[in-house]
């Protein structure tokens, strides 16, 4: 039986909100079925980055509802926008929002919504977005929306307003690396890998915050690690064979290359998520650089675990 982990380092092209979707969206007991079925064959077939199929069940769940299930509606509108057709990622997301039933599906569709908003390429869309997340900030008293809204913020050159919401999240006992990680996650205008946006970004976000740790790309490198410890391959695991198995860490190095701050984006069970977590906490890096200067950097490994 093959028993192997391996590790992949992700630049971050703004993960943001789209990760939080990556496991496909939580399911509802009131669901028909049929339906449900469908949901946990997405859930399966986005476990295995096999978004194809997984697009095919949102599709096919959605078909079976009539357009009434706010969850199928949520999977597909995140279908059309990993295919960048923006337009009809926001329709469906209108569609989702208009179903929604419970809190919990109203504040996915909401989440669904805004993002499909913010990467549109006009301003009107970023207006709105940014409503829909203060109203979000309001309802959970900040617990959600916060980097949403501080992207949408950023996109209208809302700075002051930005730097109040930061403000706001320490007034009301966010840590440290719930900053931290807030900030990684902020964007400004659509989202773009090209040099100069990340540059306009990371400048941005400093301004609001002197120790904000940067996003790769641009003037900024990315850290290179020095001192790796490999994971160990949990004996639960092995005994579960299941292909390949991915776990995703956002983490951010300091200025002096060690690992600060550390929040999974996509877990795995059988205690292979804690050993990625265990075996990343111990790892050193030749930190990135700004203009010469070390800075603290956002960053995202990928775990792979293949077993079987």
């Amino acid at each position: 039986m093959m028993k192997d982990a391996r590790v992949r380092l992700l630049a971050l092209p703004a993960l943001v909100i789209a990760l939080a979707l990556a496991s496909g969206p939580a399911f509802a007991d009131s669901q028909p079925a049929a339906v449900t079925r469908e949901l946990e064959k997405a859930r399966v077939f986005d476990s295995r980055r096999d978004q194809q199929n997984a697009c095919k069940a949102y599709s096919r769940a959605n078909e079976l509802a009539g357009g009434k299930s706010s969850l199928s509606l949520i999977g597909v509108a995140h279908c059309y926008k990993q295919i960048k057709d923006g337009d009809k990622a926001v329709a469906t997301a209108r569609q989702a929002l208009a179903v929604a039933t419970t809190p919990e599906e109203r504040t996915q569709a909401t989440t669904t919504l805004g993002i499909a908003l913010l990467e549109q390429p006009d301003e009107k869309s970023w207006g709105e977005a940014a409503d829909l997340f203060k109203q979000q900030v309001a309802s959970s008293n900040g617990a959600q929306g916060s980097t949403s809204l501080l992207s949408a913020l950023l996109a209208l050159h809302r700075d002051p307003e930005a730097a109040e919401l930061l403000r706001s999240q320490r007034q009301h006992g966010q840590s440290t690396d719930n900053i931290q990680q807030i900030l990684c996650n902020v964007y400004v205008g659509s989202r773009s890998d090209d040099a100069q946006r990340i540059d306009d970004r990371n400048a941005r976000v400093r301004n609001l915050d002197p120790d904000a740790p940067m996003q790769v790309g641009g003037k900024v490198g990315r850290p290179e690690i020095l001192h790796q410890t490999k994971p160990v391959m949990p004996a639960e695991a092995i005994q579960h064979p299941g292909g390949l198995r991915t776990v995703i860490l956002q983490t951010v190095i300091d200025a002096q290359g060690r690992v600060r701050n550390l929040k999974v984006f996509k877990e795995q069970p059988y205690g292979l998520t804690e050993s990625a977590v265990n075996a990343v906490k111990a790892w050193t890096f030749k930190p990135s650089t700004l203009d010469g200067e070390p800075v603290p950097a956002c960053y995202v490994l990928e775990v792979n675990y293949r077993i079987g």
